[in-house]
Formats: structure tokens, C-alpha cells, sequence
């Protein structure tokens, strides 16, 4: 839905106005998570290589679709990652990853472009946490803003900075 706003002094005929348009988004009430498939790649695949995920992920060249498709197929096939898609009213949202660790796990995500700026990171991550036993972490870029900002919102603590990462910890 969009709403028009429009600035114009209606008190003053010599103003010029200036007309912006402005996104609503209706918040969802739940996030739901369901294991990622075969036939899901194509999504994986346009999440990993959009430019603002490359901008925050540790390796930010883009991938080809042949290098996608086998780390893609070893990822679903390996015990020691989960990947999960996260689901908006029946819809795709994001995808959520975590990576068995000697302690736990080490979480990374990724939410569409479409959908960003509406909370729901945060609520991937807490809908994530029943999937994962042990120390649950992430390590995030200083400069992500809104991955910081929804890692905290879940319940995450920072424990220390090193080399341009953050790095925080659940505390379950």
C-alpha cells in the first residue's frame, strides 16, 4: 500500500511542493521456518548474490549458478548445517543457516530486499532458536546496521569485536 504525502504549505500559493511517496508495510504476526529443498535453490541463489547481502557477507564476490548449485546440494545433504527458508503469510521471506560448531551453532541470514525493514529478521532468528542446541552465535559486519539491530532485538549479546566483525552470543 503506499500513501502520497504531499508537503505543500496550503497557507502559501508560491511554494512548490514537494510529493514523496511512502511505504506501508503491515506488519505479520509470525514468521514460520521451513526446511530448505532442492527446489529452492533459484531463491537461495538471488539472496546470496544481491548486493546488499554480498556488502555484509564475509565473502562478497558474486557466485555463478554452477557454484551455487554444489555447495548448494552438499549443504542439504550435510549433517552439520540446517538451512532454513523463512515464510511470511505463505510467502518467502528469508533464509536462515546455521552451522554446527564444536559448542553450537554459528547462525548467518539473509531476508529479501522486498522485505527488509519490517522486522521480520527478528523473528527469523527467534523462530530459528528451537532448531539449535549449545551456544548459538552469529558474526556480523560493524557497518550492518539492521542485522546488529535485530540480533539484539532477539535476545543476542554482543561478547567482543576483531576484524571488522561483531560477534554475539544467545543467551539461552
Amino acid at each position: 500500500m503506499e500513501e502520497i504525502i504531499d508537503s505543500r504549505n496550503p497557507s502559501s500559493s508560491t511554494e512548490t511542493p514537494i510529493v514523496g511517496v511512502v511505504q506501508k508495510h503491515r506488519k505479520p504476526d509470525t514468521v514460520t521456518l521451513r526446511a530448505a529443498q532442492p527446489e529452492d535453490a533459484q531463491l537461495l541463489f538471488e539472496r546470496r548474490n544481491d548486493p546488499i547481502t554480498r556488502a555484509y557477507s564475509k565473502t562478497t564476490t558474486p557466485i555463478s549458478w554452477e557454484e551455487h548449485t554444489v555447495w548448494y546440494a552438499q549443504s542439504l545433504g550435510n549433517p552439520n548445517r540446517l538451512i532454513f527458508v523463512a515464510m511470511t503469510d505463505g510467502q518467502p521471506v528469508g533464509v536462515i543457516r546455521g552451522d554446527r560448531e564444536q559448542n553450537g551453532w554459528i547462525l548467518s541470514w539473509s531476508i529479501g530486499s522486498e522485505h527488509r525493514g519490517r522486522g521480520l529478521l527478528r523473528l527469523m532468528i527467534l523462530a530459528s532458536v528451537p532448531h539449535f542446541s549449545g551456544v548459538v552465535r552469529a558474526e556480523i559486519k560493524t557497518d550492518n546496521a539492521s542485522s546488529i539491530k535485530a540480533a539484539r532485538s532477539a535476545g543476542m549479546t554482543l561478547r567482543w569485536r576483531s576484524g571488522g566483525l561483531t560477534h554475539w552470543v544467545l543467551d539461552q
